[in-house]
Formats: C-alpha cells, sequence, structure tokens
C-alpha cells in the first residue's frame, strides 16, 4: 500500500492496522487456491460502503497475468475478532463517537452483483469478473474463517488510468487546457452510459462475445438510475485502436461507469422508464463542467 493510498484510506475513516489485518487474512484464501491464480496487491479505496483490493490474477497457467478488483463489504476490514479486544481501548480513545454510529451501512453489493450482470454487454459500463472455484467461498482447516457473507464480495475489471477526478486534479496541477475535441469526446461517453442504462445491451452473437458499443432503439426499457454518479464514479479506460468503428475511442480514452451499489430499477412503464433516462441525464449535466479545468 503506498503513502498516497494511506492517506486516502485514513481520510475515510478507515484503520490502516484494520487494512493490513484484512488483506492479511484474505491473502492467506488467495494463497490456498491450488492453480496460484491470485496475488493481493494492496487496498486501493474505500468508501462508505466497500472497500477496493487489487490484484494480479492469472485465469489459467496459459493466460496472461491481469489486474482486477475484489470489492468487499466496509464492515469486514472493520470488524474485530476475539484476539483483537485488547486493543480496543487504546483504539476507542482516539474516536470521539458512540458504539451506535459504528454500525455499518446496509450492503450495497447484492444490488451491485445484479446491475453488473444487467449491463455486462455495455461498453461504457464497468464489467464484472468470473471467478470460478472461489478461494473465498471454500473453508480452509488451516485458516481463520472471514466471516462475509457470500454476496458481500464481488470481483470486477480494473481500469488503471484512474478517475475523472484524479485526471482533472494532474491536469489542474501543470495548468493544461484540455482541448474541445477531447471533452466532447468524453461528453459523447457520458451519453453513452445513459443510453446503457436506458437501453442495456443484449449479449451479442458469436463464442467469444464481447460488450458493444450502446444503441437507442426504439421507447427505453432498461428503467435503471445511477443515482450516484460525479467524478469519482467515472474512470478512465484504454483508449481502443481496433474494433472501435466509430473511432471515438482512437484518440482518447473511453470512460466507463463504476460503483453501481446505489443503482435502482423504476416501474416498468413508458412514462418511469423515459423519467429515469431524464434523471441520468440531469445527472451527466453536473458532470460536464467539471470536466473543463479551471
Amino acid at each position: 500500500m503506498d503513502n498516497t493510498t494511506g492517506r486516502a484510506l485514513l481520510n475515510l475513516g478507515l484503520d490502516l492496522a484494520d487494512v493490513r489485518r484484512h488483506q492479511a487474512l484474505l491473502q492467506q484464501y488467495f494463497q490456498r487456491d491450488e492453480a496460484k491464480r491470485f496475488e493481493l496487491v494492496s487496498a486501493i479505496s474505500s468508501g462508505q460502503y466497500s472497500v477496493a483490493w487489487k490484484l494480479k490474477f492469472r485465469e489459467t497457467p496459459t493466460s496472461d497475468v491481469r489486474y482486477i478488483v475484489l470489492k468487499t463489504d466496509r464492515k469486514y476490514t472493520e470488524l474485530r475478532n476475539d484476539d483483537d479486544d485488547s486493543q480496543d481501548d487504546d483504539d476507542n480513545k482516539n474516536m470521539d463517537v458512540d458504539d451506535d454510529s459504528l454500525m455499518s451501512p446496509e450492503s450495497q453489493t447484492p444490488n451491485e452483483k445484479n446491475r453488473l450482470e444487467a449491463l455486462q454487454w455495455a461498453k461504457h459500463v464497468v464489467s464484472g469478473v468470473e471467478v470460478t472455484s472461489d478461494p473465498l467461498g471454500r473453508v480452509f482447516p488451516d485458516v481463520p474463517s472471514h466471516q462475509m457473507d457470500p454476496d458481500s464480495w464481488l470481483y470486477i475489471e480494473y481500469l488503471e488510468n484512474g478517475t475523472i477526478s484524479n485526471f482533472l486534479q494532474k491536469a489542474r496541477q501543470k495548468k493544461m487546457v484540455i482541448p474541445n475535441r477531447i471533452l466532447w469526446r468524453f461528453f459523447m461517453c457520458l451519453l453513452r452510459m445513459v443510453v446503457a442504462m436506458g437501453w442495456p445491451p443484449a449479449k451479442p452473437d458469436g463464442e467469444e462475445p464481447k460488450p458493444v458499443q450502446e444503441q437507442i432503439s426504439g421507447p427505453p426499457t432498461g428503467g435503471l438510475r445511477h443515482n450516484d454518479m460525479h467524478e469519482e464514479n467515472i474512470m478512465l479506460g484504454n483508449m481502443i485502436q481496433s474494433g472501435d468503428a466509430d473511432l471515438e475511442h482512437s484518440l482518447t480514452p473511453i470512460l466507463c461507469l463504476i460503483d453501481l451499489g446505489a443503482m435502482d430499477k423504476v416501474p416498468d412503464t413508458p412514462e418511469h422508464n423515459m423519467a429515469a433516462v431524464r434523471s441520468n441525464i440531469f445527472d451527466i449535466g453536473l458532470v460536464r463542467p467539471s470536466l473543463s479545468p479551471r
């Protein structure tokens, strides 16, 4: 865990000792994987509901190594076992809060899993990663229980270029002026996200289908509202040099929507579905001005 990540986790109220303890426990599970597919690198971010961990992952012995993200419910990182009780008094001296206020919020992970599945073929939405024989779903006699419910973690793709928020911060520090042609391409990505939620793409044909460009076809039927769209939940993916028929991402990286835990689905009526589209358009309208560094 680098210093920047450590400061970010501290700013979000996580004790670094808790993070390291949970990381060590998770690592024990991944080390028991017979195929040696996983290496837990570090915690990379945290929010109100979850902690994100960076993993090295080799799906098969002949596959290339790639990075993926494990998201776990935050309450399990903050969870102490009986051996940690001796530390409680020291910890409480540093926290001017009542015990009742330490209760974790309801998990968003089950909802996020459902939304990832609904939008799995959308190009501008982060993709889930299917892990077979998941070590976290197994019991190892020589490893303490992680105590996590089966619906309290998930895997998603790792987007290495960071959030729009980080991109804008770096641009401001360097006093960079972002050209309009790039801003318009970014805005097109935001529009594609809205289209994805209003018109979720169906599974493409073929033996190895890939996410596709989102398209409008008739009245909206998706009825999905993100409800938490801001610069921290929009990430920069890679540039697409081939297979991008519209050339939207040949010069600028694709933007991807993340953090679907707060997403909801409206009642399936034409009026509600259109209202959901309007809500998402309003949200990207709030994001758009922030794309111009000041």
